[in-house]
């Protein structure tokens, strides 16, 4: 006898239900969002249950960094002496919020920005909120926001003070994503933790619509889905890369709103400058290491798509790469470019995240060429 499709949902969601709970028994850290009750889904959707998520538990592959400062040399990127005990506290970095919320399907609402130009120097605030679904099927919206006080960054970081200027949106946004994602697993997820907590994985809990992958007719709309979705991300088929969207508008930023958080930092004041790593395999993180130039600016599109690019690993970075390159004709350049680290042989691999960066941010800058062509 063939099964429906409602049986076949009811036995996944059975089977999600399973693995949820050997996922328990092993110990692994459960991201529940509070508004989903897994034992009460809404007919037309479906419980899923993420892969194990694993953080990596040292502030040099920056998930994490070092809640007591003094514990940490940051010259060095590595404890001091006597306290690499397993019990030192560290905090949830940027990239290490954006795997769990990955990992938790989370979706965003387009970010408003307000810039304010009344007091003596500018004030910018943006908010946004994250949406993720309840058992009911609905989205359940978690609201937040971030500004920055230029005035304030002056008299308090004034080396600094350029840099953030120039980036001061894309700070803000990530500012109130970050504080949206503290929000929706505040009842899961401790704020300091120590170092040992993190030997164990997370598990997100997730509530998708059901779809009936046996329909013709849906089986088509998922493959047209996937191939915009390569070319949103990617570049490949699409004329323009499509910008975030944001919500611009001139207005009074109350001071109170400018406020520091300590608990959404994205780097640490004294780690300020220093290559961004993500994993322990990688040769080339020097920064002065690079050949010749790439723009060192921050794109003025898919922000998101940015952030997501810098929390992969080293190999899908690679992979990524890899696709642009041969989308924006610059195999040439791109061949030349690594053959000018000092450190050789040099691959997408090795180079280090912050070098591939560089080079995501100057491929996405480019548009797409002919297949088959060479950009000059």
């Amino acid at each position: 006898m063939t099964e429906t499709a409602t049986e076949r949902n009811a036995r996944k969601n059975k089977e999600a239900i399973t693995k949820l709970d050997e996922y328990k028994e092993k110990g692994f850290h459960m991201l529940v969002p509070a508004e989903i009750t897994i034992d009460d889904i809404m007919e037309g959707f479906a419980l899923t249950v993420s892969e194990p998520v694993y953080l990596a538990p040292h502030p040099k592959d920056r998930d994490v960094y070092a809640h007591v400062k003094a514990q940490y040399d940051w010259e060095k990127d590595d404890w001091r002496p006597g306290n690499a005990t397993g019990k030192q506290l560290v905090r949830f970095h940027k990239a290490g919020y954006y795997k769990l919320a990955r990992a938790a399907n989370i979706e965003w609402v387009k970010p408003g920005i307000i810039h304010d130009t009344s007091g003596k120097d500018l004030r910018v605030y943006a908010d946004t909120a994250a949406l993720y679904r309840t058992h009911e099927g609905n989205y359940y919206q978690v609201p937040d926001g971030k500004g920055i006080d230029m005035e304030a960054v002056k008299l308090t970081k004034p080396k600094e003070y350029n840099k953030i200027r120039e980036n001061i949106d894309q700070l803000c946004i990530t500012g109130a994503k970050l504080r949206c994602i503290r929000q929706v697993f505040v009842l899961c997820l401790p704020e300091i933790v120590p170092v040992d907590y993190l030997k164990v994985p997370f598990v997100a809990v997730k509530i998708l619509p059901f779809l009936d992958y046996s329909d013709p007719y849906t089986k088509k709309l998922l493959i047209q889905m996937q191939v915009a979705s390569m070319a949103g991300i990617y570049g490949i088929g699409a004329p323009v890369a499509q910008p975030e969207q944001i919500s611009y508008t001139a207005g009074t930023v109350d001071p109170a709103k400018c406020v520091d958080d300590p608990d959404v930092i994205d780097i640490p004041e004294e780690g300020a400058g220093k290559p961004y790593r993500l994993d322990k395999s990688q040769t080339m993180q020097q920064e002065e290491d690079v050949p010749f130039g790439l723009e060192n600016k921050t794109p003025t599109s898919a922000e998101s798509l940015r952030a997501d690019f810098e929390a992969c690993e080293a190999g899908k970075q690679a992979n990524v790469l890899a696709i642009m390159v041969t989308a924006k004709g610059q195999q040439d350049f791109t061949a030349s470019w690594l053959k000018g680290f000092k450190k050789q042989p040099a691959t997408m691999e090795n180079i280090g995240p912050a070098n591939r960066l560089k080079l995501y941010d100057h491929l996405v800058s480019l548009p797409d060429v002919e297949k088959g062509k060479v950009a000059a």
